[in-house]
């Protein structure tokens, strides 16, 4: 039995029954349909070789088909929150009238063009070091190509921490502003564009092929829960603009890949399938049953730990290996990476935990503009738990204590439009 390609029917069985019911593609579908492509292309990098070749041997027959649908099961109740986002309110706060959305939308567009020329600036750095040596540095040895000093350290960061709460505020007020016509379209383009350039940019600056499809996949959640509020002409123009930022995004992952293969001597499309294929083949070949230890959240979240400050990435891969005894580098789904830090039964009780507490604050809160950042939060957390579990360090933690003081406090500064 190939537990890969049964890993690829439950979920694309479960996109399928959950599309057919409504025919359109919600938050939570969309979701479902993006982890449907990752098992697709882990069926993909087993059958072609490609994990035999670049990552280890393996027989088949071995593979244990328990932690497919544990981790199944993890993503259908990771995923349930998702389910209350399909009816945003549009309507409930006067976003156009106000003079605090006002003076913050000067102030963000200010912010946002500085935060977009400190990546271009990072840009022609690492573009003039070459894209893979910029990843290798950051991603490997742990290097900071950019030590930012005085009030620009504190400006970047400033920024970095804000923009999971202000992102989602201002593309509601682009995408409604559209909708009712209460702003120019060039100028919710302008802000739009600001919402996601800078980003982008600094991904590429990065040499980070993966966070450019990240990105992209953030901005198609706003697009998905305004669509049916947009017109066909508006709709064609969007549709249109998402082709051509995926076909951008493509090409960019193809000379990042390039580089690498140069310096690597590997296949830039083996490297393709292997960055979206491995996650589930590494959660039962290299992951399940063979932790020989669980750090119970040391190595996961060692940013809060004085005692694990390694010098770069590698010291900490072989530290953690030889006490997990299983390589932690690797992706290997949000499931995994609790499996290895905390042992099967308190991955499970993390995951039901997370997904009920957020279960139970949208059921108490209606989806709309004071909102909205909480479920672009967790959106986030599902979209990057193909690779494991992201929001591991002070700045993640400084970004939910943003989120969720603005849906407790931002109420009092809003006015709800009479019915």
């Amino acid at each position: 039995m190939n537990v890969f390609l049964l890993n690829f029917a439950l979920y694309i069985v479960w996109f399928w029954k959950n599309f057919s019911k409504r025919r359109y593609l919600s938050v939570y579908n969309f979701m479902i349909l993006i982890y449907s492509l990752f098992a697709l292309a882990g069926v993909i990098v087993v059958d072609n070789g490609i994990y035999r070749q670049e990552i280890s041997s393996f027989n088949l027959s071995e593979i244990s088909i328990l932690p497919y649908i544990l981790c199944f099961l993890s993503f259908v109740i990771l995923f349930n929150p998702l389910k209350k986002v399909d009816n945003i309110n549009i309507d409930e706060y006067e976003i156009f009238n106000n003079k605090t959305v006002r003076s913050f939308l000067k102030v963000w567009v200010i912010l946002f063009i500085i935060f977009g020329i400190i990546k271009l600036v990072e840009l022609k750095v690492t573009s003039s070091m070459g894209l893979d040596e910029a990843y290798y540095q950051r991603h490997i040895e742990g290097s900071n190509i950019f030590n930012y000093t005085g009030p620009l350290r504190y400006l970047n960061s400033f920024i970095i921490t804000i923009q999971g709460t202000t992102v989602p505020l201002v593309m509601f007020y682009s995408m409604v502003g559209i909708i009712k016509k209460r702003i120019p379209m060039k100028r919710a383009l302008f802000l739009i564009f600001l919402c996601f350039c800078p980003e982008l940019i600094g991904d590429i600056a990065k040499g980070d092929r993966g966070s450019i499809f990240m990105t992209l996949f953030c901005a198609v959640f706003f697009v998905i829960i305004f669509w049916r509020y947009l017109t066909r002409n508006i709709k064609r123009k969007i549709f249109f603009m998402m082709v051509v930022l995926s076909i951008c995004g493509g090409a960019y992952f193809w000379v990042i890949s390039l580089q690498r293969a140069e310096s690597g001597n590997y296949d830039p499309l083996v490297a393709l399938y292997r960055y979206f294929g491995e996650p589930f083949p590494n959660l039962g070949i290299q992951i399940w049953d063979h932790v020989k230890y669980n750090p119970n959240g040391e190595r996961l979240f060692s940013t809060f730990y004085s005692s694990h400050n390694f010098a770069d990435t590698n010291v900490a891969v072989d530290y953690w290996y030889g006490i997990m005894g299983v390589p932690v580098y690797y992706f290997k789904t949000i499931f995994g990476d609790f499996y290895m830090e905390f042992g099967l039964f308190k991955a499970l009780l993390l995951i039901i935990g997370l997904s009920s507490s957020f279960n139970y604050t949208l059921s108490k809160l209606k989806v709309n503009f004071i909102t909205l950042p909480l479920i672009y939060f967790y959106f986030q957390i599902c979209v990057y738990a193909f690779a494991g579990w992201t929001k591991t360090e002070w700045g993640a933690l400084y970004q939910f204590i943003c989120v969720v003081g603005f849906v407790l406090f931002a109420p009092n500064f809003f006015k709800k439009k009479s019915r």
